[in-house]
């Protein structure tokens, strides 16, 4: 049961981490872009 459950906090813990980056990222590529245009 206790395992289940760190697995669950493990999963979410991926999923957050992968939702930063991927906005980390979209971020980075907005001020590329717009430094481009500046």
């Amino acid at each position: 049961m206790s395992s289940l459950r760190a697995d669950g906090v493990l999963g979410g813990l991926r999923k957050k981490i992968w939702h930063t980056s991927c906005r980390m990222h979209q971020v980075r590529l907005t001020l590329s872009i717009e430094g481009r245009l500046l």
